[in-house]
């Protein structure tokens, strides 16, 4: 580690013959490097973190206990390459709603999982006009899957893991829509609560 112009550059953390941990740090600017996993590891206190990196490019995001709010989904609607979308505890509050003007252009796998206070969820066909797989974990406090889902033509599948007996049956439902429609592609995953 060396600093130079007020910049902290950091070797590879791979190779140090002693690792190094910064114990005290709580905020950090960094560039996208291979090592941004290992340097964050060794770094327990982080409260803060900002990678700039050419987003232009990023086509898989997977957020793991970061609870920010809903409304970053705006930022990366506007994301021309992501197509991949994994939350794993990632959103906070119990209400989330997609306007019309928020599109997810490319995004073709939405996995939302460990979202326990979510209540209620309204999105429109055009946000996700591209989806073809969705899956929901353990979102036991939503009543149900937006009706609007039912729209996506581009819809392959569908799983739906520990959630309320309404997730299961608004999911049924739009397998039955698609099959109305002469879709039967449309495949559904169905692993039920555990009461």
């Amino acid at each position: 580690m060396w600093i130079s112009d007020s910049t902290i550059y950091i070797s590879n953390p791979l190779e140090a013959e002693n690792p190094l941990f910064l114990n005290n740090l709580q905020t950090l600017f960094l560039h996208y490097s291979p090592f941004v996993e290992e340097i964050i590891r060794r770094i327990p206190n982080l409260k803060k973190l900002n990678i700039v990196d050419d987003s232009e490019n990023l086509k898989q995001l997977i957020l793991t206990h970061t609870y920010i709010p809903w409304e970053v989904v705006k930022l990366l609607a506007n994301l021309p390459n992501h197509e991949v979308l994994k939350g794993y505890h990632a959103f906070d509050r119990t209400y989330w709603k997609l306007d019309e003007d928020i599109v997810c252009h490319n995004l073709k796998y939405l996995l939302l999982n460990g979202f326990y206070y979510l209540k209620r969820w309204e999105a429109e066909p055009a946000n996700f006009p591209m989806l073809e797989q969705l899956i929901l974990d353990n979102i036991s406090a939503m009543k149900e899957i937006p009706e609007s889902i039912e729209e996506i033509i581009t819809l392959k599948f569908i799983r739906i893991i520990w959630c309320s007996s309404g997730v299961e049956t608004s999911a049924r439902k739009i397998q039955e829509e698609h099959e109305s429609l002469g879709n039967y592609e449309l495949q559904l995953q169905i692993t039920p609560k555990i009461c």
